[in-house]
């Protein structure tokens, strides 16, 4: 049984849904009001691109364009979760890499690693949610 959130989802409501839901380095979670609406507008487009939907979001408004069933609020939280982990990996692969022999780091290879298993994580756990909504909604 698919559970509602409001009348329109709120962004209040899709970032305390993503951050009580999704952990991430707290450093790199959004520090102002515009980055958040920004993560969020860009986990929207994502979203659409992966669920083929039209989901539109209202800075002015401060919401989405309808009620999104939790089903589809734990994608679009994974999906900004993923955004922000590939951020990590990509700024870390470009800075990290160049400055590994001039400082004598070790260890970016594992770190780099690590980053991507975090990554396909993500990605397998946003399709098993899928998965698994799919597959509930053909049962009922």
């Amino acid at each position: 049984m698919e559970v509602l959130i409001g009348m329109n989802t709120t962004y209040d409501e899709i970032y305390q849904f993503f951050i009580n839901n999704i952990s991430v380095d707290q450093l790199s979670l959004p520090n102002t009001v515009e980055s958040q609406y920004e993560l969020i507008r860009n986990g929207i487009a994502h979203f659409n691109n992966r669920m083929q939907d039209v989901l539109s979001g209202d800075d002015q408004l401060e919401s989405v364009s309808r009620l999104l069933t939790s089903n589809e609020m734990l994608v679009l939280v994974h999906i900004i979760k993923l955004i922000l982990t590939n951020n990590i990996l990509m700024y870390k692969s470009s800075v990290l890499i160049g400055f590994t022999k001039e400082i004598g780091a070790k260890n970016v290879g594992d770190q780099l690693s690590a980053l991507r298993i975090l990554v396909a994580n993500e990605e397998n756990e946003i399709e098993m949610i899928i998965f698994r909504a799919d597959n509930s909604s053909i049962m009922e």
